[in-house]
C-alpha cells in the first residue's frame, strides 16, 4: 500500500486573505489505507512554525474531528467533535468552511458539521494549507459580501 503523507502538502497563497463572508469549497477524497489530513489557515506557510488561525484536523479512522489554533508555537485548547461518517476511507468528500462574524462553519458533505469560534484575527491569514492523508481535487472560494 501507498504512504500517501509522505511529503504530500498542498498550499494556497490567499493575497485577500480569509474574511468575513468568505467560503473555502474543499473537494477531494481519502485513500483507504490512509488515517488523517488537516485544513490549515495559516499566517505563513510553514506548518511546522507559522500561526494556525483555524485548525482542522480529520482523523477519518476513529470519525473524530478536531479544531484548534496554533499561536506562537502554543497550541491552545482543543476542541473535538465525534461523528460518524463525515469523512470515511475511500470516498470523495466536500467540505465548505465559512467566515461568518466570529465563527468558521464547517459542513461536510452538505449537512452542517461544526462551529468553531475565532480566536484570532483573521486579517492574519496569508495561507490555506491541506496535508497528509488526502487528495484534493479543487480548491475554490467565493465571497458572500459585495
Amino acid at each position: 500500500s501507498c504512504n500517501f503523507s509522505e511529503g504530500l502538502v498542498y498550499t494556497w497563497p490567499l493575497p485577500n486573505g480569509f474574511n468575513d463572508g468568505d467560503m473555502a469549497t474543499i473537494k477531494g477524497s481519502v485513500p483507504i489505507d490512509g488515517s488523517a489530513f488537516s485544513i490549515n489557515f495559516m499566517a505563513g506557510s510553514n506548518l511546522g512554525s507559522s500561526d494556525i488561525l483555524f485548525h482542522m484536523g480529520s482523523r477519518y479512522t476513529i470519525d473524530q474531528i478536531e479544531f484548534n489554533t496554533r499561536n506562537s508555537g502554543n497550541w491552545t485548547a482543543q476542541e473535538t467533535h465525534n461523528e460518524a461518517g463525515a469523512i470515511v476511507a475511500g470516498r470523495y468528500f466536500t467540505i465548505f468552511i465559512t467566515l461568518k462574524c466570529d465563527q468558521y462553519t464547517v459542513t461536510t458533505n452538505g449537512r452542517h458539521f461544526a462551529t468553531f469560534k475565532k480566536r484570532k484575527s483573521n486579517s492574519h491569514i496569508t495561507y490555506l494549507v491541506i496535508d497528509q492523508d488526502v487528495i484534493i481535487s479543487s480548491v475554490t472560494f467565493e465571497s458572500y459580501l459585495t
